[in-house]
């Protein structure tokens, strides 16, 4: 006899002992129902690909329990005993579905990225030691990695990137004289749209300037130049932020007074192309 079926006989003894007393019973056979519930419910979260066969398992021995109570109490009480249950377990139930999974989910994800984003080494530090053998995974590559650019090199992804946010700023330019709700509307779009456009440019000319001037260098006009330069490339940056989180407002305020061409029907076939017969 394996010992999960000693654990049964010795709970059936149990039970036996207290048919004569049926609330004492119900107490009893509620709190060893509850905790094995509770140790489902972790047995399926610590094992998501087993939960069909584990339900499956747990469905049985509920039924085999109902017919257990049945049994030692009749119909009536087990009647009683299934609703205090059911009264018991379906809370439960939302609580492990909709607070316990849920935020366990999210730990472990926050978990994974954070030490995702913490690897910044080429290895792993998972080591395995064993007795007999120690154990490396294979090298991995880091999911942020980028290597360490030195020297003037460090300011040409900038001046890359600087060039990428000036035709992205510049196509809000398209726009110009649109409809908008307002005056003011259209005049905070027209500032914006013209800060996006403008702002990289100045960026691009700091990154071209900077790769002519030693940051390094004794020189106090060189210093002071590049300290300039950097408030510059600063005030620039700050000042295309703000202009984009003004982009992204403006449109969704103007939905609420929509241009009358908004609301006309388009006649699609008119521009798909098709046989008239």
């Amino acid at each position: 006899m394996s010992s999960q079926d000693q654990e049964r006989a010795k709970t059936s003894t149990f039970f036996a002992n207290l048919i004569k007393s049926p609330v004492t019973y119900i107490r009893y056979k509620l709190g060893d129902e509850i905790l094995s519930f509770k140790i489902t419910m972790e047995e399926i979260l610590l094992s998501l690909l087993s939960a069909p066969w584990i339900i499956s398992r747990k469905v049985r021995d509920e039924i085999d329990s109902l017919q257990r109570v049945r049994k030692d109490l009749g119909y009536m009480v087990t009647s009683i005993y299934f609703v205090l249950e059911m009264m018991v377990k379906f809370p439960l139930l939302f609580y492990y579905l909709f607070i316990i999974y849920p935020g366990a989910s999210m730990i472990t994800f926050f978990l994974g990225f954070g030490s995702m984003v913490s690897n910044t080494t080429f290895g792993s530090r998972a080591t395995i030691k064993t007795p007999t053998s120690v154990y490396e995974p294979p090298l991995r590559a880091p999911t942020f990695y980028s290597p360490e650019i030195v020297g003037k090199e460090k300011y040409r992804p900038i001046v890359i990137s600087a060039l990428v946010a000036l035709i992205f700023g510049s196509i809000h330019c398209i726009a110009w004289n649109s409809y908008f709700p307002s005056a003011k509307e259209h005049q905070y779009w027209s500032i914006a749209s013209t800060l996006v456009t403008c702002a990289p440019v100045v960026v691009i000319s700091i990154g071209i300037i900077l790769l002519f001037v030693d940051e390094n260098s004794e020189s106090t006009l060189e210093f002071l130049a590049y300290f300039f330069l950097m408030i510059a490339g600063g005030f620039s940056v700050f000042f295309y932020t703000m202009a984009r989180l003004c982009l992204l407002i403006l449109p969704l305020i103007s939905l609420r007074r929509l241009p009358p061409t908004a609301y006309y029907d388009i006649n699609w076939t008119v521009f798909v192309p098709h046989i008239h017969i």
